[in-house]
């Protein structure tokens, strides 16, 4: 019965948004956001890679739906695996900042893989003029959601009896699974034919909910792209004019005296308040860089003047390193870190996650504001992982608790940051056991790949 209610709230949603669709079309001419989207949005008219598969007599094998850089990264083994396979895939975003990649992939895989700027503005049900939605141009009789993305008109076409509907690195962390909501929850979720939960935390979160456990694998997807760009760092950071020099230098430390500040903010530099701590520093007993978590000059600013502020020492040095200095310049920064200690700001982009194979110790940002940032990066680079407390959104940080809670530890006084890495950096952490870890993901993901084709479990049946 609540599924009936359920499948009426989404026909009705689709509905209304049907009928108000001429409103949109009207206001979008003078309200700027609104225009922005339908703009958005209509490139799915004159895109050749926007072609439905149904305009060349073909079906697709598998679609997916994502709202985020992140989250393509989360389905990306997945898709790549199936384009592999020679699979007809139908890939659908609902957001613009995830638009450069999705057209970059599909570029690079014309023949077999269509993308779709998701209908927001100019959905219709009905062929109003400009109208569109995803009833007419999607083909695959598999859906695969990712997080919570449940946008009415795909949680109705993947609830279709014809469909096999898969959620992936699905999640309940911080969710409320009590009462009624928590009965409307496990409706919404009873959806789907399939849910690979990020964490067994989670899948204990989807059986507490009272989701079937037959219906329930953990894996997350983001453990293989990381891993593989781990694999790629070095030739990856050799790309770059400044490896040749910043390798040098690290060569000075252990890899246990290096540390590196990951999207780091600028109330975070509250770390060098501590006065032993930039001793340490500008004695060359440790080397500390720090990579923001925005690149823009005024950002950069802010964390120099903030590490200026909180260390308040005139004889610290900060350098800073950019993308486009010359060999000469980087040289001569190098020549002078050398001379003179001091901490390297690093503005260099897409680099980060390289960056991290080079260091025994990382403090991700973000845990002092809204939320952390990826610690699964740095995991993954066997370093040892400090953050702030703000980890309820973090499926990440639970998958580290669950599988080797040694190496990460919260910094939940920002200004005691060095007494807690002074005191554990200095410890042998046996790194054997995330090792053995890392060496089963290779079959982990077969094993739930496998599912997702439906090779070896009923969900075909």
């Amino acid at each position: 019965m609540t599924r009936f209610f359920l499948v009426g709230y989404y026909f009705i949603a689709c509905l209304v948004r049907t009928v108000i669709y001429p409103l949109l079309h009207v206001v979008s001419t003078f309200h700027p956001w609104i225009r922005r989207r339908k703009k958005f949005e209509d490139k799915n008219r004159t895109d050749e890679l926007s072609v439905s598969f149904l305009e060349t007599g073909r079906r697709a094998d598998i679609a997916f739906e994502v709202s985020s850089e992140g989250e393509l990264e989360q389905i990306r083994p997945v898709l790549l695996q199936a384009l592999e396979e020679k699979q007809n895939v139908e890939l659908v975003y609902s957001s613009e900042s995830v638009e450069k990649k999705c057209v970059s992939l599909a570029s690079m895989h014309r023949d077999n893989l269509r993308i779709l700027r998701l209908p927001i503005i100019t959905f219709s049900l009905f062929p109003w003029p400009s109208s569109q939605n995803i009833f007419s141009w999607l083909t695959a009789k598999k859906l695969i959601l990712c997080r919570y993305d449940f946008f009415p008109e795909l949680m109705l076409y993947g609830g279709r009896s014809d469909v096999v509907f898969i959620l992936l690195s699905a999640t309940l962390k911080n969710k409320k699974i009590h009462g009624l909501r928590g009965i409307f929850c496990r409706e919404i979720f009873n959806f789907f034919k399939l849910i690979v939960s990020a964490t067994d935390r989670d899948a204990d979160r989807f059986m507490e909910l009272g989701i079937e456990q037959k219906k329930i694998s953990v894996f997350d997807f983001r453990v293989i792209q990381i891993m593989d760009r781990m694999k790629n760092a070095g030739s990856v950071l050799k790309k770059w004019d400044f490896f040749e020099d910043y390798n040098g230098y690290l060569d000075g430390f252990s890899i246990d005296s290096r540390l590196l500040f990951g999207s780091a903010w600028p109330s975070e530099m509250g770390v060098f308040k501590n006065h032993e701590f930039i001793k340490c520093i500008m004695d060359g007993k440790i080397s500390v860089t720090i990579a923001p978590h925005k690149l823009g000059k005024g950002f950069i600013d802010e964390i120099i003047n903030s590490i200026k502020k909180f260390a308040n020492d005139p004889l610290l040095e900060i350098y800073h390193l950019s993308g486009d200095m010359n060999s000469d310049e980087i040289r001569e920064l190098f020549l002078n870190l050398k001379k003179k200690p001091g901490i390297l700001v690093s503005s260099v982009p897409g680099i980060l996650c390289e960056l991290y194979s080079l260091h025994g110790n990382v403090f991700v940002g973000g845990g002092h504001g809204r939320s952390i940032h990826s610690v699964l990066e740095p995991y993954l680079a066997m370093a040892n992982v400090f953050c702030g407390p703000k980890v309820h959104r973090s499926t990440e940080y639970d998958f580290i608790l669950d599988n080797s809670p040694d190496f990460i530890t919260i910094v939940f006084e920002i200004d005691k940051f060095y007494e807690i890495f002074n005191e554990r950096y200095q410890k042998v952490i046996d790194s054997g056991k995330r090792k053995k870890l890392m060496t089963g993901f290779d079959v982990q993901f077969i094993d739930v790949y496998r599912k997702i084709l439906g090779k070896g479990c009923d969900l075909y049946a």
